[in-house]
């Protein structure tokens, strides 16, 4: 798994992954096809009538993974539906290329939603997530899933006689999973931060919860850099763990009864829940509306923190440990991503994971002494790159199977 590196994003509706070697694809003849396969489902030659039948997947699966090039960055199970989206990242010469894939429970194939364009100057962290949600009578009350992606901006000196340094903010952008090819973007300048640091520039990591306070609000909670120019023209940069709150209007952008994407009402507000000159936020999970539990690289140390705004102490240390927790080794445990669930027996966990090591980490951060343990779960052996899961109690997980690339994992624990 040494060829670990980035994440993918989306943009064209396209049914083929650009990029992809067929000649390199693991996955072929992993579900007894012996045909061509879709995009879909798998494909069997019938040797009666020269058709092929489709053959469906037991597994969410990506047909056009290519095992030299493709690695998942992020992963999430849409809360109350039956759709998981990922992020595939394609490793290509001068820019790397990002895709999100769309899979259901029922077709089970991963298959290309949006394909995200970005500057990759400053940063490659891309993010998405995202809730499902009913349109309103007019589109005769038709579920759909709103597709919240996070790309970074840029911050960097150009180096040219009499020109200063360039900050660009960060950006999220606003899809329906019905209608990928409309998109509402906005730029994170947060004008209500009572620092400096009013640019969002880079989305390291990210969640989304709704129905935090309406049916409409949507809070997303970001873990990355804020930056600001100084008078000496230098960029000055921290890490910091942002909760933004907007209004979604779901009816109000339906033109001719087609789903849109409705604007921000009323702007942008925005807090900053905890800031650092020095730490790195890796993955983040959020638990509620105004709680997240977050995972930072800390100088030596691997952190993991508790933010809750309804608390009288906002910021929890849950773990702190310089030893990474999948090696047994004193280092950096370089988790790639994390999912806050309830386990069996009702207890609130997190697990994690790496894009340089398998299996999954977990914290049980409701009990007297959490700690990083590696769990022992056979499935969860193979576990890689990215996690998620179905949010309820005794969750469903998925992660990335590190034995078997471009299919996804399902286990309990």
């Amino acid at each position: 798994m040494n060829k670990r590196i980035l994440l993918t994003l989306p943009l064209a509706a396209t049914l083929a992954l650009v990029g992809c070697n067929p000649s390199s694809n693991d996955d072929a003849g992993s579900t007894g096809n012996t045909g061509e396969t879709g995009e879909t489902g798998g494909g069997e030659t019938n040797p009666g009538g020269g058709s092929t039948t489709p053959e469906p997947l037991t597994v969410y699966t990506d047909e056009k993974w290519n095992a030299n090039t493709d690695t998942f960055e992020d992963l999430t199970f849409f809360k109350g539906g039956i759709d998981l989206f990922a992020v595939k990242r394609t490793a290509k010469l001068g820019a790397d290329e990002y895709k999100t894939l769309a899979g259901s429970e029922v077709s089970k194939g991963l298959v290309t939603h949006r394909e995200v364009l970005f500057d990759q100057t400053s940063s490659h962290h891309v993010r998405t997530a995202g809730f499902k949600f009913q349109h309103s009578a007019a589109n005769n009350s038709e579920n759909d899933i709103l597709v919240v992606t996070c790309t970074p901006g840029v911050w960097m000196y150009t180096g040219a006689p009499g020109t200063g340094p360039i900050l660009i903010p960060a950006t999220l952008t606003f899809s329906l999973k019905s209608n990928p090819s409309e998109t509402q973007e906005l730029s994170l300048t947060l004008n209500g931060e009572p620092t400096a640091y009013k640019h969002l520039v880079s989305c390291d990591a990210m969640d989304v919860y709704d129905g935090a306070g309406s049916p409409d609000e949507v809070v997303v909670f970001i873990g990355g850099k804020q930056a600001y120019v100084n008078s000496s023209g230098s960029i000055i940069r921290r890490s910091a763990m942002t909760r933004l709150s907007m209004d979604f209007d779901r009816d109000g952008e339906m033109e001719d009864n087609d789903p849109a994407v409705g604007p921000m009402i009323g702007g942008i507000g925005g807090a900053t829940l905890y800031s650092s000159g020095f730490d790195d936020i890796r993955a983040l999970s959020a638990v509620s509306g105004t709680q997240v539990i977050a995972f930072h690289r800390s100088g030596v140390n691997n952190k993991l923190y508790e933010y809750d705004m309804s608390s009288p102490s906002p910021l929890r240390t849950l773990v702190t440990s310089g030893t990474n927790a999948f090696t047994g080794q004193t280092d950096d445990m370089t988790v790639s991503d994390m999912e806050a669930h309830v386990a069996f027996g009702n207890i609130p966990r997190v697990s994690l994971v790496s894009h340089d090591y398998t299996g999954v980490v977990t914290v049980d951060y409701d009990s007297v002494s959490p700690s990083f343990v590696k769990s022992t779960n056979t499935d969860a052996q193979n576990c890689v790159d990215v996690i998620t899961s179905d949010s309820q109690p005794n969750a469903r997980l998925w992660c990335h199977n590190s034995t078997d690339e471009g299919k996804l994992l399902q286990f309990t624990y």
